[in-house]
């Protein structure tokens, strides 16, 4: 059963950040190198684009291979994905320059080849730390000697795990996980970090600008038990911190 107040607290959500992005000004390169960091800036006409239905929804679960929480089913009903890619400025070496655009939000149907990125952004960032900073976890058996073996085990063993659904850049819902409200994870490399107590908690933290006001639904969350059933997941509950 759908918490009281989540999806109307989705709808002014909505509402809300389509009334910022109308009067937003996109951020200059010029900008972002005087502040001497990278990051995104909201296209111009940036708006949310339709709800999906239940059956499309069924849809993309079915293609992505696992269940979604019902929140987040709720999420994409409600808010879906943005209409356009975000403007990103990164540093290339010690040169801040333009970047490719990039959706911000999972766009499950026009932006695919993003969500398909940033699952492989997590393997090669645990990949990064296993092969730079002699990263290995004892719950994954004895380290091979061969680095391409080392690569396929990692990589089997995040192939065998509950998958991780992308919210939004490195901000992940677990699958198949029977929790409410969901849980938020923040996954940088091997770094997993418990990040929000649910959705609306990950959207105020990181869109603060979006919905300026705007109160979350109350309730009462047992940290304590939610906690440990995401250290309970296979493979990332033991990188879980």
């Amino acid at each position: 059963m759908m918490r009281p107040g989540f999806q109307a607290y989705l709808a002014q959500f909505r509402a809300l950040s389509e009334a910022y992005w109308s009067t937003h000004v996109e951020r200059a390169l010029e900008e972002f190198e005087k502040s001497g960091v990278g990051g995104a800036t909201w296209a111009a006409g940036t708006r949310w684009k339709p709800g999906m239905s239940q059956l499309e929804i069924d849809a993309i679960e079915h293609d992505f291979g696992a269940r979604f929480p019902e929140e987040y089913r709720a999420f994409l009903a409600i808010l879906n994905a943005t209409n356009n890619s975000a403007i990103w400025s990164l540093f290339e070496g010690d040169t801040l320059q333009k970047a490719a655009p990039r959706r911000i939000f999972s766009d499950w149907v026009d932006g695919l080849e993003d969500i398909k990125r940033t699952q492989e952004d997590v393997v090669s960032g645990i990949l990064f730390d296993v092969e730079n900073g002699a990263f290995w976890h004892d719950e994954w058996g004895e380290r091979p000697n061969d680095v391409d073996d080392v690569r396929r085990h990692v990589r089997d063993l995040v192939e065998s795990a509950p998958k991780l659904i992308p919210l939004h850049s490195h901000r992940f819902l677990v699958a198949d996980l029977d929790l409410e409200p969901a849980p938020v994870l923040s996954v940088m490399q091997s770094d997993v970090i418990y990040y929000a107590d649910c959705i609306e908690d990950c959207l105020a933290a990181d869109f603060p600008d979006l919905a300026l006001g705007l109160e979350p639904p109350e309730m009462v969350i047992d940290e304590k038990t939610c906690f440990s059933a995401l250290r309970a997941v296979p493979f990332w509950g033991a990188l879980l911190s």
